[in-house]
């Protein structure tokens, strides 16, 4: 599915007539925002620049997964992600990177030989990375641009201590919070993202945390979250053992974490169907194979 998804991202990169005529049929809502329309939206989705790059991050951990377990073929996917996630947002590659390192420090920690295939596979991950800006430099300049920019708002947060771009947003205006100890418990039962015509009397955030806040308060919070850390942990401890010292759930956790900082997590089917099925997948796997063996 990620390879086909690149593949409509190439013939519109190649072709603007036939990526105006998908989005005018995936992205009606958005296409007429020309910032957006000129960096971003590649591909066939309902959501172009949270949901997508988010839920591609995640099939970039499985690929790693399977990369170190099971063969080192499946390490030629991730460019894939990678490249589809560079095209709709950059929120994925913060994800992936998180998720990535944590599994690798991981293997890293594990074997002098994990040592090496870390060393080689972020080398080989960089590399990508400067071929693919390059390349996309050339045919595609505006969204070149627009990645760059988030490398270099990245850079001055983590080298400098400046927020700007998103950063400045997402630590400043975007934190908002309700006024009253009983708006905090209960909520508002409204979202305040943008658009959304509550946000006359609120304000607009983008954060998801926020959003769910004052959608339903603290409880709400509790038991939306509870669930799914509990359906992680509950996979977590089904899994086999090559699973569980993958990390890959812990992974997963942290992906759902960031993200949900950088949009509404919770209102993504994508995303939380995805999480569920892979979880379910994982934690059978040993289970099938065992039972294959036993029938044999």
């Amino acid at each position: 599915m990620v390879v086909v998804q690149c593949l409509f991202a190439l013939v519109m990169l190649a072709s603007s007539g036939i990526r105006a005529a998908i989005l005018a049929k995936t992205a009606t809502g958005i296409i007429q925002n020309q910032f957006i329309y000129g960096e971003r939206l590649y591909g066939i989705s309902s959501d172009y620049t949270f949901f997508t790059p988010i839920y591609h991050s995640l099939m970039g951990l499985v690929a790693i997964y399977m990369g170190m377990n099971l063969g080192k073929k499946y390490y030629w996917f991730l460019p894939f992600c990678v490249f589809i996630i560079v095209l709709n947002g950059r929120t994925g590659l913060i994800t992936l990177a998180f998720g990535f390192a944590l599994m690798l420090v991981k293997r890293m920690l594990s074997s002098v030989r994990g040592l090496f295939q870390v060393a080689l596979i972020i080398v080989l991950s960089v590399t990508f990375i400067i071929l693919g800006l390059a390349f996309l430099q050339s045919i595609q300049p505006d969204t070149y641009t627009w990645i760059v920019s988030g490398f270099e708002d990245t850079f001055a947060l983590v080298f400098e201590g400046s927020k700007q771009g998103n950063y400045e947003q997402l630590t400043g205006s975007f934190l908002m919070f309700p006024s009253q100890l009983l708006d905090w418990v209960f909520g508002y039962g409204v979202r305040v993202y943008g658009g959304n015509a509550n946000n006359i009397w609120f304000g607009t955030s983008d954060i998801g945390f926020i959003n769910d806040l004052f959608m339903g308060g603290i409880i709400y919070m509790v038991l939306l979250y509870g669930t799914i850390i509990a359906s992680l942990t509950a996979c977590h401890k089904k899994s086999g053992k090559v699973v569980r010292d993958s990390k890959i759930f812990l992974a997963f956790g942290v992906v759902l974490l960031i993200a949900n900082y950088k949009g509404e997590v919770a209102r993504s089917g994508m995303v939380l169907t995805a999480i569920i099925f892979l979880g379910y997948l994982l934690s059978t796997e040993l289970k099938i194979e065992e039972k294959k063996w036993q029938s044999a």
